[in-house]
């Protein structure tokens, strides 16, 4: 019998807990010391030791291979992606000093593999069919491994155009026109999700009417503006704060967390990097829902209520990010378009 105690475990996913457990304390350089049938874990840790390694948090969800009581189960989390030195991470990113230079360098490892769609629109090469000042696209290509690519909802008529005649901070972006809707469909890893965090960098036209930058089928992560308010809506609920639509350049971010309690804590928006307070109308719920299957950005789904202005850039999170990893992504925005 070991004298750690793991032998005695009831069952194969304790026994390899357990010895994760170990693992992961001596990879921090902290001091493990058996004693009968259990063990101990000493110390704060040394990276000085010659066991100590730079990844060295365990995460069990990102295991290849892992039990459930006696039974094996292949991990096909996140659509197996695959993680570099799985199951073992640096520590959780923190909020770094500016500048940020891409979204994967803002968040942890176990965060960008959730990475949905990244919409860059300083880019170029992710235009279809090029960047032509003026001219209309056929497709936004997503930057991340899942090629969410955006296209337009109806044909010609729904098309944005490339602009660069003034670029933002050196860099062109897409200008909609009001009848313009991309979508991406189908888009299946939408539902019944308990988290997920947004991020557009836009300009309006105008202040007047009701105008979308984002929206789904099931009318999820809804992003709008209505006259001079700002609203997100997830769920079944909508949170509205006043004055905070205008004709300047932002960073929008919707925040969704269905593990949370409470609509102020399920669902935050913030512009330009400072937290807004919602007023509510319905009850967010703990997921978003199950049947949805279309991403909609620069309308509504229903393609009437399409946004006047331009837009830079756009990522989707299929996870609920920390508050560290948020301001990472919301700086690396704002120094790389100059907000």
């Amino acid at each position: 019998m070991a004298l750690n105690g793991i032998s005695t475990q009831s069952t194969k996913q304790l026994k390899q807990e357990k010895k994760l457990e170990i693992a992961e304390a001596k990879r921090q350089g902290k001091t493990v010391t058996a004693s009968g049938s259990s063990y101990t874990i000493t110390g704060s840790g040394d990276d000085t030791v010659n066991y100590y390694r730079s990844l060295n948090v365990l995460d069990i969800d990102i295991l290849p291979t892992k039990y459930s009581g006696n039974t094996v189960v292949d991990n096909t989390k996140d659509g197996n992606v695959l993680i570099l030195g799985r199951p073992w991470l640096a520590a959780a990113v923190g909020v770094l000093p500016t500048p940020v230079e891409d979204p994967e360098e803002a968040v942890a490892p176990t965060t960008f593999v959730t990475l949905q769609f990244w919409y860059d629109g300083a880019d170029t090469d992710q235009f279809v069919p090029g960047a032509t000042d003026e001219q209309g696209i056929t497709q936004w290509t997503d930057k991340s491994v899942l090629a969410h690519n955006a296209n337009p909802a109806g044909g010609a008529t729904k098309r944005p155009s490339y602009e660069n005649t003034v670029p933002l901070n050196g860099y062109g972006y897409l200008e909609f026109d009001g009848n313009d809707h991309l979508t991406i469909n189908p888009f299946t890893d939408l539902q019944s999700q308990p988290g997920f965090t947004m991020f557009i960098v836009s300009k309006f036209a105008d202040t007047t009417g009701t105008k979308y930058l984002a929206d789904t089928d099931s009318g999820d992560l809804r992003l709008f503006g209505d006259g001079t308010s700002m609203t997100v809506g997830m769920d079944g609920a909508t949170g509205t704060v006043a004055s905070e639509r205008n004709t300047n350049w932002a960073i929008h971010t919707l925040a969704f967390d269905g593990s949370q309690t409470g609509n102020a804590n399920r669902l935050k928006y913030r512009k330009d990097k400072t937290d807004k307070t919602l007023s509510f109308t319905g009850t967010v719920g703990a997921t978003t829902e199950a049947t949805q299957t279309t991403f909609d950005l620069g309308n509504n789904n229903a393609s009437s209520a399409g946004f006047t202005g331009f837009m830079a850039e756009a990522i989707l999170f299929k996870k609920a990010l920390t508050s560290a990893e948020i301001q990472n992504i919301e700086n690396y925005l704002s120094n790389k378009w100059g907000l």
